[in-house]
């Protein structure tokens, strides 16, 4: 989910500049607050995540190598450091999934099925973390 995913992030690293009181006043055009991010981000820059979906969708087929995330511009300025912006890996890692999951609003879970993600989400905690701790030594 969107809300619980992605806004936590801009929340924590983007609202203060991208809202209608932000300063600079350039970033006020991209409003990344909770009730208008999820369209400026599906549709800011080219591609957008919109019509990289879109386009998938259309295809009917993912092409390995070309996920979303891979070829989307707000990915790229962070990469790039945009504004002394720097994410903790797990933050990136929520803007990626999000991307590579085409940019789902809500999600397809039920509550049912919510509840029983969050409850193998804590039994498997162990092995996540293991997990990335060896992915973030590999990487050094």
């Amino acid at each position: 989910r969107y809300d619980r995913l992605v806004q936590p992030v801009l929340d924590r690293h983007c609202v203060r500049c991208h809202s209608p009181g932000g300063k600079p006043e350039a970033c006020r055009k991209l409003d990344l607050t909770a009730g208008r991010s999820y369209e400026a981000l599906t549709r800011y820059g080219r591609p957008s995540l919109y019509a990289h979906v879109r386009a998938r969708y259309g295809a009917g087929v993912s092409i390995p190598g070309a996920c979303a995330a891979m070829t989307n511009p707000v990915i790229a300025l962070l990469r790039k450091g945009h504004n002394d912006v720097r994410l903790s890996r797990e933050d990136f890692e929520r803007l990626v999934t999000w991307m590579d999951t085409y940019g789902q609003r809500q999600g397809h879970f039920s509550p049912q099925q919510e509840r029983r993600l969050a409850e193998l989400r804590q039994r498997w905690a162990a092995l996540l973390e293991a997990r990335r701790k060896a992915t973030s030594l590999a990487g050094r």
